[in-house]
């Protein structure tokens, strides 16, 4: 994947490209993605992003006070989510697109972009005592996958590198965590119970 943009979707023409250096998004003077100051809930250094050295891009919290939400699921702090073209990231109210630059922007669908139906909102802290937070960081992944479209096991066992079985043991964890049973109620759920920032 070479080529991938962290694009501000509230800033005109404010864009970063990922490489094999971390670089940080915040309001900060030093960042290399500056958010303007009007973003007040965006911590001065928010967020790192990387290209690791299998062309897999990654994002990490640097303990930031509103948080990072990928397509929704929040990422707890300090922790770090693989991010691929057609993500949307918020943190805490400005927007953010993963964006491959070699391609057209991919368009997402409207059942899971971070945009959908709901304002954004400064929500403060991640949904750190609810139930997005008793889900274990695999199952959170799970979940992140999940919004992007991939919905068997059979599928998110070879984006996640892991058997079939153990993605259906999963997902049961995941449905009773959460109260639903299925992936369209799940990504109901996001949208219903997780501000977009």
């Amino acid at each position: 994947m070479n080529g991938v943009l962290i694009e501000l979707v509230n800033v005109p023409a404010a864009r970063l490209t990922l490489g094999s250096d971390v670089q940080r998004i915040g309001r900060a003077k030093d960042c290399q993605l500056s958010v303007p100051a009007q973003y007040a809930s965006v911590s001065r250094r928010h967020a790192e992003v990387w290209q690791d050295a299998r062309s897999e891009c990654w994002i990490r919290d640097c303990n930031s006070t509103c948080g990072i939400r990928i397509n929704r699921v929040p990422l707890p702090r300090g922790e770090k989510a693989r991010i691929q073209p057609g993500d949307e990231i918020t943190l805490g109210d400005l927007q953010l697109r993963v964006i491959d630059g070699n391609q057209e922007p991919v368009e997402v669908p409207d059942t899971y972009t971070a945009s959908s139906t709901l304002p954004i909102v400064n929500s403060g802290d991640p949904d750190e005592t609810g139930p997005l937070a008793s889900l274990t960081p695999a199952e959170r992944e799970i979940v992140l996958w999940m919004t992007r479209g991939y919905t068997s096991p059979e599928e998110l066992a070879l984006k996640l590198k892991r058997s079939p079985h153990t993605i259906r043991t999963h997902h049961a964890s995941i449905f009773t965590k959460l109260g639903v049973h299925s992936r369209d109620a799940l990504l109901a759920y996001l949208r219903r119970n997780v501000p977009p920032g």
